[in-house]
């Protein structure tokens, strides 16, 4: 087994493949967002190098692992409408595909419910914990300030997290929080934060399982999805609006 992590460099990337195709491994596992994505799929086709594709979206290159991006967000959104909430933010990046599907849904649910986005509803572009609490400051201050914050990832919860503690913006008497994706950080939060957990030991056993039959069977299975339901872990984060 070699585990490997190209830290988003695509150069990494090539490296780790080509030890790979030395002959010392049967299958790779590709986990998580990578730059130039497509050209190692290429790659892995032309080599006949059995892979699983993991946490890429519900529509990277089968085979593939993945949660119900849909599902999950819809769980969290379904959430905070039914306590109450109808002015809700979005804050996240759009690096990765399963979180681009997040944020499509999000705008599917607002569509269907009805749900006001005025300007600045839509954070996008947010990809570290210091640009969530700025994004966060400014929502905060401005005219239109959202009762609810859903963050595509829960690292970036943590950082809008921040930037209601720097206003003194109580959370969730004053802000409800909710982020994507269960870290161990989310439940040590001052209040415990409210996530969609993905379910990882049941991912990695699925996808596992899948490139240990690809390699037993010696045949590739491009079309098989594995996507898996999601959980809402709630927690201290979120309540009733003080003002619909």
């Amino acid at each position: 087994m070699l585990i490997g992590h190209a830290h988003n460099d695509d150069d990494i990337a090539s490296r780790l493949l080509r030890r790979m195709w030395s002959g010392w491994f049967d299958g790779v596992l590709l986990v998580g967002k990578l730059r130039g994505y497509h050209q190692l799929i290429e790659q892995l086709r032309q080599s006949q190098t059995h892979f699983v594709t993991v946490a890429h979206g519900t529509q990277a290159e089968p085979p593939l692992v993945n949660i119900d991006e849909v599902q999950g967000t819809h769980l969290a959104l379904e959430y905070l409408y039914q306590l109450g909430h109808r002015r809700i933010a979005y804050i996240g990046s759009m690096l990765d595909a399963g979180i681009g599907e997040r944020l499509a849904y999000f705008k599917q649910f607002a569509a269907d419910f009805a749900l006001n986005l005025p300007e600045g509803y839509l954070q996008t572009g947010v990809y570290t914990q210091a640009e969530a609490m700025q994004r966060t400051i400014d929502l905060l201050q401005g005219p239109d300030q959202p009762t609810a914050i859903f963050a595509s990832s829960t690292w970036l919860g943590i950082g809008a997290l921040q930037g209601a503690r720097y206003l003194g913006v109580r959370v969730p008497e004053d802000l409800s929080l909710l982020g994507f994706d269960e870290i161990p950080q989310a439940a040590s939060t001052f209040p415990p934060m409210t996530t969609v957990q993905q379910p990882i030991h049941e991912m990695a056993q699925e996808a596992v399982a899948l490139l240990v039959h690809q390699i037993n069977q010696d045949q590739a299975v491009h079309e098989v999805r594995r996507i898996i339901a999601p959980q809402l872990l709630i927690r201290a984060s979120c309540e009733e609006p003080c003002v619909v």
